[in-house]
């Protein structure tokens, strides 16, 4: 059956349990309330998709600060939003929306009053979801991060569904990624074109997929850098504008892009920063693979990446863009 976390109550799942959903039910955070998932395992029972976490917000309601949120003083009543944490290894998989923050109804509808729900997700696995993450349009500064998280297709899912993306973003701002992997593992002799998934799938949205500093030097620079992973996916990152609002400040610094039919499209997007990546671009008998492809963008900066193609053929093409 479904489960509820109702305001003011926090739920805690620890010590290596394994809570399996039935197939179409779901776990519902409340505003106010909060989930807490260390060392376990949240997964499907039977062969059906579980329909994964909702967070509830409120979406005229900003977001408090981070800090509060890690400690654990976040929420503190019905008034706040609510907060799901998943830290220490933990596992989400066979979902069909792992992570949403939108309450939906019995038809498939969000209540966009209902927008604006925290995830905080530190190393920990999101495995087999058509998606495992998903924001809807909240329009204040956005404090929910990823960090050190796999999140990995490495099966057919249940049903024979197709994936979607491990993470999409409808019209938000702030959410950061470090140190991920985003991948498909399934063969491309099975599982080709849109058929592998997306890493990051946006629209009207400004987040942060960016390296970290694992070896600081002193007094200062850095001798280790990690960044996100892209890995065997149709797309790695896919950014798009579609309304009327032109700039959405996007950086993507310092991340791996490998065997990725198409490892990044911009579109209609001004202020982006695209730095310091290492792309690589695999040779698919059938398949037009690319690096990086701009459309009706602006005030781009674009530098010191690192592009290798294993194909016979490489093409720089911006329409539209300048």
């Amino acid at each position: 059956s479904n489960v509820v976390i109702e305001s003011g109550a926090i739920l805690t799942i620890t010590g290596g349990a394994t809570i399996s959903m039935a197939g179409g039910k779901k776990i519902t955070i409340m505003r106010g309330a909060r989930l807490n998932v260390s060392n376990a395992t949240l997964t499907n029972s039977c062969e059906a998709l579980w329909e994964g976490i909702e967070v509830w917000g409120y979406d005229d309601l900003g977001h408090p600060a981070l800090t509060d949120v890690l400690s654990g003083a976040y929420p503190a009543s019905a008034s706040d939003h609510g907060v799901v944490y998943i830290t220490g290894n933990s596992i989400i998989e066979n979902a069909h929306n792992g992570i949403s923050t939108s309450k939906y109804n019995e038809v498939g509808w969000s209540d966009p009053d209902y927008h604006g729900g925290i995830i905080v997700a530190l190393g920990s696995t999101f495995r087999n979801n058509r998606r495992s993450a998903e924001f809807l349009s909240f329009g204040s500064e956005n404090v929910s991060q990823f960090i050190a998280c796999d999140f990995i297709t490495d099966d057919v899912l249940n049903q024979e569904v197709i994936p979607y993306a491990h993470v999409s973003m409808w019209a938000v701002k702030g959410v950061l990624f470090m140190d991920n992997t985003f991948a498909n593992t399934i063969s491309t002799a099975t599982k080709q074109g849109i058929k592998r998934g997306k890493g990051i799938y946006s629209e009207e949205a400004t987040y942060d997929v960016i390296r970290s500093c694992h070896e600081p030097l002193q007094p200062c620079g850095c001798a280790e850098w990690v960044g996100n992973t892209f890995d065997g996916l149709y797309r790695g990152i896919e950014a798009r504008s579609v309304g009327v609002d032109f700039l959405y400040p996007l950086s993507i610094d310092g991340n791996v892009f490998i065997g990725n039919e198409r490892a990044i499209l911009i579109s209609s997007i001004g202020n982006i920063e695209l730095v310091n990546n290492d792309i690589q671009v695999p040779d698919y008998v059938g398949v037009n693979c690319y690096g990086l492809y701009l459309e009706g963008s602006t005030n781009y900066h674009i530098e010191n990446n690192f592009f290798k193609s294993f194909g016979s053929v490489t093409e720089d093409f911006f329409p539209n863009s300048g």
